[in-house]
């Protein structure tokens, strides 16, 4: 199951930039950062592919896009690489699980078989996870 990404980040030192503009601004602002977010999470995106879709920004507001995008771009990236090693770790626990099961299954067959073969079976047969105390004789 691929996870998509859902949010993206403004930070507060844009803030004085964006305060500077006109309110049409702002909202020409926000609505191509959000096309810009979620084209770039599902692959990278140029920002002037972006842009070219918003020919009523002004210059200031370009150049306020530009500086926020890149900090989108680069915690997408961020996202990218933590999000594959996610996936890797789930593997490994999937991978891990499978074998203390397989070695599980092969320590009940060795207790359900003769009783010459139970005799030196010890908890710690079953694997790392199983391994209490156990007496000595």
């Amino acid at each position: 199951m691929a996870e998509t990404k859902k949010s993206f980040l403004i930070y507060f030192d844009a803030y004085p930039v964006v305060s500077g503009l006109p309110p049409e601004q702002r909202g020409e602002l926000f609505s191509a950062l959000c096309e810009y977010a979620q084209a770039e999470a599902e692959r990278p995106t140029e920002q002037s592919a972006v842009l070219s879709m918003h020919p009523a920004m002004s210059t200031e507001t370009r150049m306020a896009f530009c500086f926020m995008a890149q900090n989108i771009q680069r915690d997408t990236e961020k996202w990218r690489q933590k999000h594959v090693r996610y996936q890797q770790a789930a593997l490994r626990r999937q991978q891990d699980a499978r074998a203390e099961k397989e070695s599980m299954a092969q320590y009940v067959q060795r207790l359900a078989g003769a009783p010459e073969n139970r005799k030196d079976l010890r908890p710690s047969d079953m694997g790392p996870s199983c391994s209490p105390a156990w007496p000595s004789a």
